[in-house]
């Protein structure tokens, strides 16, 4: 470059600027704005040649010069450990492995360090987990491009003779018995690891970062064999791991601030032309919280083996997704979840979704033919509908909720297919012989057609995707303050029928069945007796378990019903934040958030006109709106409070109380604020010079509402 003769185009451009209209460009066929986008990352050295400072040199050259010597200090050697735990932790967060860990020229050339046990067991197993995760992440297919970087362009992971695992661990188990002989001295001893004596300290500090990168191979190679066994040992490994990280964290300082064997430049060698992605350079402090919050995440996604039914699958992934954000535990829950992926087994396990799970969720035989073609064609489906919903669950947030409004498109097939099998002649038989009570009918024309229990879980389901992707815009700021009275409006709306769903579903069930027993009358006395007593026991269980879902389902509905009040009592007295935009009007942000919606028929969309008339106070001062905003919030915060008090007997996981004690938190505030204003209009009129401030640190869905002098 430095031959070149450089030209002076300011004045070209000037003269080409004047003589362009707003919205032309000047460009070639052959050189268009795209190409032009993405041929040219100005100060990238990979893709801008004006930043190449001559030829990039190769690890095999930095190595030979020396870079990377093998006689390492005690604390060299705790130093270059931990910059590659930072490096991975930046990998294991989206970053490249050429941009991250193989900067480092000691994970270029392994062989080399067979001398350094420590060094050389803690590199492999970095290796070897390397190549683990990246398989996981390639195999779940549920990390997109800004999750997680796949590309490893050429980059050596896997054990040139093969075996690696075991290899991994023969070399690990054998630096972790050195090491643990020489922490338990008082005094340093000369042992074989590179580095001649070691104070005892020192020893412990490596032994834990031997251990957590054991700990954490072992965890993804038992969680990918996907037994219920294994992932129990999975979950111990991963414990195991986590707790290294406090003698981790504590032995940081001994470890050098400068250590050889790092060179960013080996990253800066030409390459095709691609999305340049930035690294972040971590701190030991950042590097220590994030793996442990991902052991953490991995063993939530491991602990799905207490799932046994398609509630209990729902309300764990609802609970556990929310707090596993890193791809590798997404996609290690993802495989858990999915049969067809990784080992295969010969019966899904019973968390797994299954023929079997949607026909216990449904009341429904398991085997194919017992009632219906069209009703095991149902069940076919929904497998596949719920297989998807379980995948969207395993996406990064944002993508979560795209496509759980792409995914209304299946809740929309699937009720054609249970209006089929609600009205198949052996469905219908089926009902009567099990004496299911179903008095719900719809009228189509001048036909009436029977919405049986299949159409309405269906419809129950669909509600409660439609629910979660109204909420999560509120977790991921989506939202202008002023669109939050629409979005609660229809959260109302689909709670409501959420709410009847469900108690038709409850009280349908079909009664129990009673088998003829064989033996002597007074042992058939004796079997019928424990088997009603069974039955009460585990009809009673059911039942607490249906009045906590009710109860739930009522705090959030008369949460949206107090929040609705409360945002309409704010814009009534003056008190909300003005909207900036000046192109959409309010009902073309009610057609771009609820559009979709329009396309189904079940549950019947609200549009626009709907909207304006329901939330048209009618004279009603605001005062009288506020008072019903009180009343919602109390009713909310009460049934928060029934079901609190009665978690024990509902069995209620500890998740799902805190999400209670949040929510009835919120109510409390709420109507706090809500009383607040009211004394305010009391006292000065309706109007005034207050601003509403909304909060969701308490609860991501639902907002703390707050008033403040504007």
């Amino acid at each position: 470059m430095s031959d070149s003769e450089w030209l002076d185009v300011a004045p070209f451009l000037s003269a080409v600027s004047e003589s362009l209209s707003l919205g032309e460009m000047v460009h070639d066929e052959v050189f268009s704005l795209s190409q032009a986008m993405s041929a040219v990352a100005i100060g990238a050295p990979k893709m801008d040649a004006g930043m190449a400072a001559g030829k990039a040199r190769t690890a095999s050259e930095l190595i030979m010069e020396g870079k990377a010597p093998l006689s390492l200090s005690a604390e060299e050697l705790v130093g270059v450990m931990d910059q590659l735990l930072a490096l991975e932790a930046g990998y294991l967060h989206g970053a490249s492995l050429g941009q991250t860990v193989y900067t480092c020229l000691y994970m270029q050339d392994l062989a080399r360090l067979e001398d350094d046990l420590y060094l050389s067991a803690f590199c492999q197993a970095l290796r070897a987990t390397c190549s683990e995760v990246r398989t996981i992440i390639m195999m779940s297919c549920v990390c997109e491009e800004e999750d997680f970087n796949a590309l490893c362009n050429g980059l050596e992971l896997d054990h040139p003779e093969g075996n690696s695992s075991a290899r991994v661990l023969q070399q690990a188990n054998k630096a972790e018995e050195v090491l643990t002989q020489q922490s338990k001295k008082k005094k340093p001893q000369a042992q074989g690891g590179g580095i001649g004596s070691l104070p005892p300290l020192v020893a412990r500090a490596l032994l834990s970062r031997i251990r957590m990168r054991k700990a954490l191979h072992m965890g993804l190679e038992r969680a990918m064999k996907k037994t219920k066994q294994d992932l129990a040992q999975a979950c111990k490994h991963f414990a195991a791991g986590l707790s290294e990280m406090e003698m981790i964290r504590s032995t940081a300082k001994l470890g050098a601030e400068i250590v050889p064997g790092f060179e960013k430049g080996l990253d800066q060698a030409p390459a095709p032309g691609g999305p340049v992605r930035v690294s972040q350079a971590l701190t030991l402090d950042e590097t220590w919280d994030r793996f442990e919050n991902l052991l953490g995440e991995l063993q939530m996604a491991c602990s799905l083996t207490t799932v046994g039914g398609y509630k209990e699958l729902k309300t764990f992934l609802l609970a556990v997704v929310k707090k596993c954000t890193t791809p590798l535990a997404r996609s290690v829950l993802h495989i858990q979840l999915d049969a067809r992926k990784g080992i295969s087994l010969s019966e899904p396990p019973r968390w797994c979704p299954s023929r079997r799970m949607i026909a216990d969720a449904v009341n429904l035989p398991h085997k194919n033919g017992e009632v219906s073609v069209e009703v095991d064609v149902f069940l076919e489906q929904t497998l596949i509908g719920v297989q998807n919903w379980c995948q969207c669950m395993c996406l990064n947030r944002s993508r979560q909720r795209r496509r759980l409004k792409k995914g209304l498109e299946d809740w929309k097939n699937l009720l054609d297919h249970a209006y089929a099998a609600d009205n198949s002649p052996g469905f219908v038989n089926h009902v009567k012989e099990r004496g299911w009570r179903w008095p719900p009918q719809i009228q189509q024309g001048n036909v009436t057609h029977l919405q049986g229990p299949l159409m309405s879980w269906i419809e129950l389901e669909c509600c409660q995707s439609m629910i979660l992707h109204l909420l999560m815009g509120c977790e991921l700021d989506l939202y202008h303050a002023r669109e939050l009275l629409m979005i609660f409006w229809y959260c109302e709306y689909l709670f409501a029928r959420v709410l009847g769903a469900t108690r038709e579903l409850f009280n349908a069930r079909p009664g129990a069945i009673v088998l003829p027993q064989e033996g002597s009358p007074g042992d058939k006395a004796k079997k019928a007796s424990k088997k009603k007593t069974k039955e009460k026991e585990h009809e009673l269980v059911r039942t607490q378990k249906h009045a906590a879902e009710l109860a739930l389902l009522e705090v959030e509905r008369q949460m949206c019903q107090g929040l609705i009040r409360l945002l309409l009592g704010i814009d009534m007295v003056g008190a909300s934040a003005p909207v900036q935009s000046p192109f959409n009007t309010e009902a073309e942000r009610f057609h771009q958030r609820f559009s979709t919606f329009m396309e189904l028929e079940t549950p019947e969309p609200l549009d626009y006109r709907a909207f304006v008339s329901n939330t048209n106070p009618n004279g009603t001062s605001a005062a009288k709106v506020l008072e019903g905003a009180v009343k919602s919030f109390t009713s909310s915060r009460d049934h928060a409070q029934l079901i609190i008090q009665r978690s024990s007997v509902s069995g209620m996981s500890e998740t799902k109380l805190a999400e209670v004690e949040a929510l009835e938190k919120v109510a409390k505030i709420n109507k706090v604020t809500s009383g607040v204003l009211m004394s305010l209009i009391a006292a000065s009129g309706e109007e005034t010079d207050m601003k509403a401030k909304f909060s969701f640190e308490i609860n991501s869905f639902y907002p703390v509402v707050s008033i403040t002098r504007g």
